[in-house]
């Protein structure tokens, strides 16, 4: 309980320091809310104390003050339904936008991280189901323990006895609302890990980048299936933790709910106001609602406020966890110089997570300047690991990577990256226009974005132009490139921003061998003079490199050109070779 205490805490101070006025406003419209309440209690009793006297004059009083109750309540009603849920949106808007910033800032290494990558993907239920939750259940606990306090005033001079049986029905209600809580935690920790599987599954139902796998073959009743066991597991889990916590709500409402207040408070008051003549019906009246208002306000402060509680701070956890993740990309101060520039790779070590497999072992490579440099292999011999070491997406475990003769970490990061133009195998295309997924950037130059589409052999006939909208996500005339066309994209967005060094995974992967042809002419001829590494496993682009690099379990087994390694008759020979046949083969078929 400590711990959810503390999370919540948190939680209002993270709101606080995006806007105290909305904080500040939401805790003095819960403080006032208590008044009306205990004000209407003490009206009665007047009334009902007056009317026994006979003295009916008090009606002018208690109109006067029903209509002050009444101008309080509409303007508590314009604070809790206008005002304060606009200062909430804005505040959510500011929180999720702060989140998102902090979300593509992190170093892609906590993407391998499944609790990390959880609390990324959840970050936005996280906003109202932790933060703003611990808000709601601040400013319940407010307007109840106002009640309480005010309230309590009220019985100063009336007998403990009555204080008495609240004081029990407390420490029932909080003694099963301990276990209770804890139980609900543990469900909730128990049951995470089965939410991320049914989530996922989900998604994949949702999504239109499934879709049509999803309705082609059966591996749609092989997600229902892990669906269903998924939640078979969610729901024995909840059911093993349920009874125990319905059983344990049940005693908590009717012991001291029922037979505290309804039975024992009523026989006694009945017979000390009434039969004994202690007070009159005034203040039985006042005293039965105002015990019956203890007893709702404890069950509100121990029930939902600290249920509220341990629930919000799993939500609280994950944001909390999210927005603390250390940068481990540090930035140094240095920053390249010139336009020629020297890699240099010296006995490098490295491996996604601690203890597990080295993707390289003292991995050594030199890139001169102004070289086309390919950098081959089979399937998971570390290629597009070593471009995304070389773009500090990661960095080394050990050993280094130079430019210039200085170790990269201590190139500032924006500084280093600037002088690289570098597109991955696994390049993404955004729902928003041709335009910015070229440029990167929602403003472009016209006459350079057009020269650079013309370029990449995207045709405007196609309609594919600077201002179309990508996709349908947005916009139901959004255009769907074919993997050839989204490949000349790609071209285009190197064409139209050149870095001084261009890295090129897997370019031509969906080309088909004329395109390809076309695709490798052009990046020759476009970046003549510029250092061009190409990391591919198809050797047509390799024959015209300066060096090439063959990659196997981690380490430069083969170099040179692509005549010394034809005659050296190793790896990249039989690989060329292999490609070499299959191709013939597949160009007899088509001329049979």
């Amino acid at each position: 309980m400590k711990h959810s205490i503390r999370q919540n805490i948190f939680a209002i101070q993270y709101l606080f320091s995006f806007s105290h006025i909305f904080v500040v406003l939401s805790a003095s419209t819960a403080l006032f809310a208590a008044i009306p309440p205990v004000l209407t209690k003490l009206l009665i009793k007047w009334v009902l104390d007056d009317l026994e006297k006979g003295n009916f004059s008090v009606f002018s009083t208690l109109f006067c003050i029903s209509c002050f109750i009444l101008g309080y309540e509409i303007l508590n009603a314009l604070l809790t339904h206008l005002f304060i849920p606009l200062f909430r949106q804005k505040v959510y808007n500011l929180i999720l936008e702060n989140l998102l910033q902090k979300a593509s800032m992190i170093d892609l290494c906590c993407f391998d991280n499944p609790r990390i990558y959880q609390n990324i993907a959840w970050t936005k239920n996280a906003i109202n189901l932790g933060v703003f939750k611990a808000l709601d259940i601040f400013c319940m606990f407010i307007t109840n323990i106002t009640k309480l306090v005010f309230i309590s005033v009220l019985f100063v001079n009336v007998s403990t006895i009555y204080m008495l049986f609240a004081l029990v029905a407390f420490f029932i209600i909080y003694f099963f609302n301990v276990i209770s809580s804890d139980l609900s935690v543990k469900k909730t920790r128990e049951t995470a890990e089965s939410d991320r599987v049914a989530n996922y599954c989900h998604k994949v139902f949702s999504s239109v980048e499934y879709a049509k796998e999803i309705r082609l073959f059966s591996i749609g009743n092989v997600i229902t299936e892990k669906f269903r066991q998924v939640c078979e597991i969610k729901s024995a889990t909840a059911k093993k933790y349920l009874r125990k916590i319905g059983l344990l709500s049940f005693l908590q409402v009717t012991i001291p709910g029922y037979f505290v207040s309804e039975f024992c408070l009523a026989v006694v008051l009945g017979y000390q106001i009434i039969v004994q003549g202690t007070g009159s019906i005034g203040d039985f009246t006042m005293i039965y609602s105002g015990i019956n208002s203890i007893l709702a306000s404890l069950f509100a402060i121990i029930g939902p406020v600290m249920q509220g509680l341990s629930n919000a701070s799993v939500g609280i956890e994950q944001i909390r966890e999210f927005i603390n993740i250390n940068v481990s990309i540090k930035d140094g101060n240095s920053r390249p110089v010139g336009m020629e520039h020297k890699l240099d790779i010296e006995n490098l070590c490295f491996s996604y997570t601690d203890g597990g497999r080295q993707v390289f072992e003292n991995l050594c490579m030199s890139i001169p300047p102004r070289a086309k440099v390919a950098i081959v292999g089979a399937n998971g011999s570390g290629k597009s690991t070593l471009v995304k070491l070389l773009m500090r997406l990661y960095d080394a475990n050990t050993g280094s990577i130079k430019l210039d003769e200085t170790i990269i970490c201590n190139y500032s990061v924006s500084e280093y990256r600037s002088i690289f133009s570098c597109v991955f195998q696994d390049f993404q295309a955004y729902a928003l226009s041709i335009g910015s997924n070229i440029a990167m950037s929602s403003d472009w130059e016209e006459a350079q974005m057009a020269s650079a589409i013309a370029c990449a052999g995207l045709r405007v006939t196609d309609g594919v132009t600077a201002q179309s909208q990508m996709l349908k996500l947005f916009d139901a005339d959004g255009v769907i490139l074919s993997g050839g066309q989204l490949q000349k994209m790609v071209l285009a967005r190197l064409l139209y921003r050149t870095g001084d060094i261009l890295i090129m995974d897997e370019p031509s992967a969906s080309l088909d061998p004329i395109s390809e042809y076309v695709f490798n002419k052009r990046v020759t001829e476009t970046f003549f003079g510029k250092t061009i590494i190409l990391i591919t496993h198809r050797l047509s682009a390799t024959k015209d490199a300066d060096i090439i690099f063959f990659l196997k379990d981690g380490r430069v087994i083969e170099s040179g050109t692509h005549s010394a390694l034809i005659n050296l008759g190793g790896e990249y020979a039989a690989m060329w070779t292999a490609q070499a046949q299959r191709f013939r083969s597949q160009s007899n078929q088509e001329a049979l």
